[in-house]
C-alpha cells in the first residue's frame, strides 16, 4: 500500500509540487502549434519543449496540481493566425477562454466537453459558419462574446437555456432569421448586443421578461413591424433600434425610468419623444 501511494502522488503531483499537464490537454497545445503560427511567429513566450503549467506560460493558468489548464488569455493581439484545433475539447477543466483580437479562421470547434467554462471570448477574428450547437452544453457560461466575426446561420434558440448568461455580444456577424422567443428566459442577462447582423422579423415581447437587462442593441438589422410598448424591461438604460424598417408610433417608454440612451432614427416611426426624456441622450 505504501509503495502504491508513493507512485500515485508521483503521477498526479501534489499541491505546490511540480506536476505536469496531463497528456490529453498537452495534445491541444501541440495541435495549436500545428494548426496555427502561435509558437513560430516569434512573439510568444511559449516553448513547445516546456510545460504550460510548471514553466508558467504567459496567459496560461492551471489548477493547483499543475495538471490541468483552467484559464487561457491571449495577449498577442492581432498576431495569431490559423484555426482553433478541435482538441480544445480536451481542456475539460477550462473555465476562461479569451482568444479575441487575432486572425483565427475556420469554424468554431465542438465545445460540449467544456462544461466548466464561464467566459468565452472569440471576438474580432475571421471565424465562419454557424454558432455551434455544442455551446448549449456550456451551462455555467455567463459571458458569450463572438462579435465581429463572419458567423452566419440563425440565432439559436438554445441560448435561452443557458440560464447563467449575463453578457451576449454577437454584433458584427452575418446572422439571419428572427430573435427566438426563448431569449426571454435569460433572467440574469445584463447586456444583449445583436447589432450589425441580418436579423429580421419583429422584436419579440419576451424581451420584456429580462428584468436585469441594462442594454439592448438591435440597430443595423432588418427588423420590421412596430416597437412593442411592453417589450422592454424597466431595468433598461440603453436602447438602439435604428434599423430602417420599424414603423408605427413611438412608444411612450414611460416605464423605463433608468433609460439614458435611446437611438431610434432612420425608421418609419411617427410621434414625439416623451417630455420625460428631455435629459436623455436620444
Amino acid at each position: 500500500m505504501g509503495v502504491w501511494l508513493v507512485l500515485w502522488f508521483m503521477s498526479v503531483g501534489v499541491p505546490g509540487g511540480e506536476g505536469k499537464l496531463n497528456e490529453s490537454e498537452w495534445i491541444f497545445f501541440m495541435d495549436l502549434n500545428t494548426y496555427t503560427d502561435w509558437f513560430s511567429n516569434g512573439t510568444t513566450a511559449w516553448n513547445a519543449s516546456s510545460d504550460p503549467c510548471t514553466d508558467h506560460w504567459v496567459g496560461i493558468s492551471c489548477n493547483p496540481l499543475g495538471t490541468s489548464v483552467v484559464r487561457i488569455s491571449t495577449i498577442l493581439l492581432g498576431t495569431i493566425r490559423g484555426v482553433i484545433p478541435p482538441s480544445i475539447g480536451n481542456l475539460t477543466q477550462l473555465e476562461y477562454l479569451y482568444f479575441a483580437n487575432n486572425i483565427f479562421s475556420g469554424t468554431i470547434p465542438p465545445l460540449s466537453s467544456l462544461t466548466l467554462l464561464t467566459y468565452l471570448d472569440l471576438s474580432q477574428n475571421l471565424l465562419t459558419g454557424p454558432i455551434p450547437s455544442t455551446i448549449q452544453f456550456l451551462t455555467n457560461l455567463n459571458t458569450l462574446n463572438l462579435q465581429t466575426n463572419r458567423l452566419n446561420g440563425t440565432l439559436p434558440s438554445f441560448l435561452g437555456s443557458l440560464s447563467a448568461l449575463k453578457i451576449v455580444y454577437l454584433y458584427g456577424n452575418q446572422l439571419s432569421g428572427t430573435i427566438p422567443e426563448p431569449i426571454g428566459k435569460l433572467s440574469l442577462l445584463n447586456w444583449l448586443d445583436l447589432k450589425g447582423n441580418q436579423l429580421s422579423g419583429t422584436i419579440p415581447e419576451s424581451i420584456g421578461n429580462l428584468n436585469n437587462l441594462a442594454g439592448i442593441y438591435l440597430d443595423n438589422n432588418q427588423f420590421s413591424g412596430t416597437i412593442p410598448s411592453l417589450a422592454f424591461p424597466q431595468s433598461l438604460g440603453e436602447i438602439t433600434l435604428h434599423t430602417y424598417f420599424l414603423s408605427g408610433s413611438i412608444p411612450s417608454f414611460e416605464n423605463l425610468q433608468h433609460l439614458h440612451y435611446l437611438s431610434i432614427y432612420s425608421n418609419n416611426l411617427f410621434g414625439t419623444i416623451p417630455v420625460s426624456f428631455q435629459q436623455c441622450e436620444c
